[in-house]
């Protein structure tokens, strides 16, 4: 069992140019990696440095770190050095020679730089520095041991709602939706509580993965569902302000393009960056600008790109959405595209389909003079509405609505607030 736990936690790199490498085997669902070479390929001299940088590894155990490389026919040195997190962990110097038995200029010789294993790993470095000319990479290979399976309670208000476990660790766990009440329309999760604000944290929409980095609890964040607030996607395409969204989960289009994509985010109707001003000179046309910045929104082939591009526009009730058609492909505009097979992050684009039905929809934009109001406590009585005629009086004076163990929830002056 433990052999098969080696095999399966394996991760390689192959060196592909200088600035490049690519990446099978096993390895953390979040990982992120680069290479940069001041030589060429795998290559270093004497003065040039190779460096592989691994980030997001999520607090794994590095058990093992074996480089493949050789060297010119009769010469070849330098000096190794591994960090996690900031700190040395090992170093390695020498000639080939010491490191193998022999210089090697045709085949590719394993150089152990680390066979003692190093927990709680985040992000891991391996630099080769060359001193005398020359050595050469083809791969480096790393053995790990995942972290164990991380608990995410789930609160809605001061319920437990769910208790989710992932299958193995950093695989993360996919967030459901909390139904909404006749007042409190779900947003989404934090990683944070609080029970009245006007502004939103940053917040974890449901349908998507989340990746824990220990044991947690996530609260179910609600927003006031005020008259005055937008209430219905748009079913007439005419000229104006929108935000682009995902029905299924309320994510959002958000921001410019930028390397090639977009971001996508839960929807927050005070966010100024989610609103997007769209023409249509035709029912098949449209035209988008980012209303905050007036960056247009458009591609290039088929990646984003921040150019005044046409596009084309399926409409039927409630649903809109924005393609293009390249190679004979339909390709959508899309909130959640994976960047790579298994890999939890994702990114906003065109992404090819085969029919054009979705749940993307088109919000539009209400101007509304009502302040916003969230909470994670849906369950206390209402304490937030607006502030009207007779019952002014009433609702400013102070007044104890629970107690919650040494502390007390409180009216004061229309709001609720928390006093020891």
């Amino acid at each position: 069992m433990k052999l098969l736990l080696l095999i399966l936690s394996l991760m390689t790199f192959t060196i592909q140019d200088k600035h490049t490498v690519n990446t099978d085997g096993e390895y953390p669902i979040l990982m992120q990696a680069s290479y940069a070479n001041t030589g060429t390929s795998g290559n270093v001299t004497a003065g040039q440095e190779a460096v592989l940088s691994l980030t997001h590894l999520g607090g794994i155990q590095i058990d093992r770190i074996t480089v493949y490389a050789n060297s010119n026919k009769s010469s070849g040195a330098g000096e190794f050095a591994v960090t996690a997190d900031g700190q040395t962990i090992t170093t390695k110097s020498g000639t080939f020679k010491q490191w193998t038995g022999g210089y090697d200029n045709t085949a590719y010789h394993p150089i152990t730089l680390l066979q003692s294993p190093v927990a709680g790993v985040s992000e891991l470095t391996i630099t080769l520095t060359g001193t005398k000319n020359s050595l050469h990479i083809n791969r480096y290979e790393i053995q790990w041991t995942p972290v164990a399976p991380r608990i995410v309670t789930l609160m809605r208000g001061d319920k437990v709602y769910a208790t989710m476990t992932e299958t193995q660790g950093n695989d993360g766990i996919h967030l459901p939706a909390v139904p909404d009440t006749e007042e409190w329309k779900f947003l989404g999760w934090s990683e944070t509580m609080f029970w009245s604000s006007n502004s939103l944290p940053t917040l974890y929409p449901a349908a998507t993965r989340y990746v824990p980095s220990a044991d947690c609890t996530l609260w179910a964040v609600f927003e006031y569902q005020d008259e005055e607030q937008e209430t219905g996607y748009a079913t007439e395409l005419t000229d104006g302000e929108y935000r682009y969204v995902n029905s299924t989960n309320n994510t959002v289009l958000t921001g410019v393009p930028a390397d090639g994509g977009m971001k996508s985010d839960a929807l927050n109707l005070s966010s100024a960056n989610q609103i997007y001003s769209i023409s249509f000179p035709d029912t098949a046309t449209a035209y988008i600008t980012h209303r905050a910045t007036g960056t247009p929104i458009g591609y290039s082939g088929t990646k984003m790109a921040a150019n005044t591009s046409p596009w084309k526009v399926y409409h039927k009730g409630e649903e809109t959405i924005f393609y293009i058609e390249e190679g004979n492909k339909l390709y959508v505009l899309w909130l959640n595209i994976q960047i790579h097979g298994g890999s939890t992050k994702t990114t906003a684009g065109l992404m090819d389909v085969y029919s054009l039905s979705s749940p993307m929809r088109l919000l539009p934009v209400v101007e509304s003079s009502a302040e916003r109001y969230y909470t994670c406590h849906p369950e206390v009585p209402m304490g937030v509405e607006e502030v009207k005629d007779e019952r002014m009086n009433e609702l400013m004076e102070e007044r104890v609505l629970m107690q919650l163990g040494t502390y007390q929830l409180k009216i004061r002056n229309g709001k609720k607030i928390i006093e020891l």
